[in-house]
């Protein structure tokens, strides 16, 4: 439900960055982490973004797997599945043990902390 947010993303340089980029990421970000206004993932679109980050997986050198992997797990976790979002987590950080996203999303599973629609409905 973001429209062309992942588009203006791109195209925004990061030295400048657009209030309205700023805000679409702030308010796509909470419907996936914030209890209050968390939602859970389209079934659909989940398994489509898995589908082409699968493909990415299969596709890379290891060394260069750990985004695809971790957008991976974090799918996971969002769709409730801690078990497979830990174990892609795994292989994101054996790729790249200093990728931030990586570390961020194992330190929130570490924590026990679940998406926010699970938090809102618990």
């Amino acid at each position: 439900g973001t429209g062309d947010l992942p588009e203006r993303s791109l195209r925004c340089p990061p030295d400048r960055p657009d209030g309205q980029v700023a805000h679409g990421t702030s308010d796509a970000l909470a419907a996936i982490i914030d209890s209050r206004r968390g939602v859970p993932p389209d079934e659909n679109l989940a398994a489509a973004g898995a589908a082409v980050l699968e493909r990415v997986v299969a596709h890379a050198h290891v060394q260069h797997q750990a985004p695809a992997l971790t957008l991976l797990a974090l799918l996971a976790w969002w769709q409730a599945d801690g078990a497979r979002a830990g174990i892609l987590l795994d292989r994101a950080l054996d790729a790249d043990p200093a990728h931030r996203l990586a570390l961020l999303l194992g330190e929130a599973l570490g924590n026990g902390l679940g998406p926010g629609w699970v938090r809102r409905s618990a």
